[in-house]
Order: structure tokens, then sequence, then C-alpha cells
């Protein structure tokens, strides 16, 4: 692999937290769907029966430890009587919200990128160099 595809890969990654975090999404994916069914008062055993789950299924997928099928997701919004966006928004996915949620994943993955390019015998592309230059 080649320093600028590593580079260009490190950067994706950076800027893509989801790519390295991906349960930070149903985290935030199911603090959502918690908020907008209790402004409903629509209560978990509810919600469960509508879309063919169980409570507890529905409590993990509130807590972020069980994913949604698409599928699911459409139950959702239908019986909580919003739109697909409203349960989706895209400021709760947005790149900060994801950061905020994995910083600690983020740390840590940065600090073995940054580890595995100097043993390679490479510094990690500097974000502060934007004109293309490579040293």
């Amino acid at each position: 692999m080649s320093r600028v595809s590593r580079g260009l890969t490190a950067r994706i990654l950076l800027e893509v937290p989801s790519a390295n975090e991906p349960e930070a999404i149903y985290r935030i994916f199911g603090r959502r769907l918690r908020e907008l069914r209790d402004q409903q008062q629509v209560s978990q055993d509810e919600l469960a029966a509508f879309s063919n789950l169980t409570r507890s299924s529905i409590a993990n997928i509130e807590s972020g430890k069980q994913r949604v099928f698409l599928h699911q997701v459409l139950q959702f919004a239908d019986r909580l009587k919003v739109s697909l966006e409203a349960l989706v928004r895209q400021e709760d996915f947005g790149r900060e919200a994801i950061q905020e949620e994995s910083k600690p994943q983020m740390a840590d993955f940065l600090e073995r990128a940054k580890s595995k390019l100097s043993t390679e015998g490479k510094e990690p592309p500097d974000d502060q160099n934007k004109s293309g230059e490579e040293s």
C-alpha cells in the first residue's frame, strides 16, 4: 500500500468515526427511539407487540445493545406516528454526535494508528497541511 493510499485511508477513517465504532449509531438511534416513545406515551410492551418483538428487545434497542433492521425502523415510525426523518434525524447522526459518542474508542484508534504508522517509518497524515504537499 502506498503512502498516499495509506494517508487517504487514515483520513477517511478519521472523517467517518462510525466506520471505526458503528455501535455509536445504534446507541444514538436507541436514545432517539426512547425519546419519541416517551413523548407519544407508548410503552415498550406496546411498541414490541406492534413490531413483533419482545419488550426486552425494545429495551436492548433503546440502550444500543441490539441492532435494528430497516423494516423495524419503519414499524417504529409508523407506530409512533412520526416520519423516518423525525426518527433518524441527520443532526443526531452527524459527525459531532458520533464523535462525542465514540470518543474513548476514537482516542484508542488514533493511538494505534499513530503507533502503526510510526513503526512503519511513516508520519501520520498532517491535517494542517492543506496544500497537498508530501514530505
